[in-house]
């Protein structure tokens, strides 16, 4: 699986804190086209994921089926 298959399904699936680790993306310490098994998390700037989870920065809300 490639890291663009998990970003997508981090997104359909609503997975907040694994998607906000995108800015792997943005500081090219990552790229879309590589497999996922050779990713190392511990690249990313901790701190900053923190931060940016409860600020939700991509806007993640929650849809329960009661809701619907």
């Amino acid at each position: 699986m490639i890291v663009k298959d998990v970003y997508r399904d981090c997104l359909l699936y609503e997975d907040s804190p694994l998607a906000h680790y995108i800015h792997l993306l943005v500081e090219k310490k990552l790229s879309l086209d590589e497999d996922i098994s050779k990713i190392d998390l511990n690249q990313a700037n901790l701190e900053k994921v923190r931060k940016m989870i409860p600020n939700n920065v991509l806007g993640f809300h929650k849809v329960g089926i009661y809701s619907l």
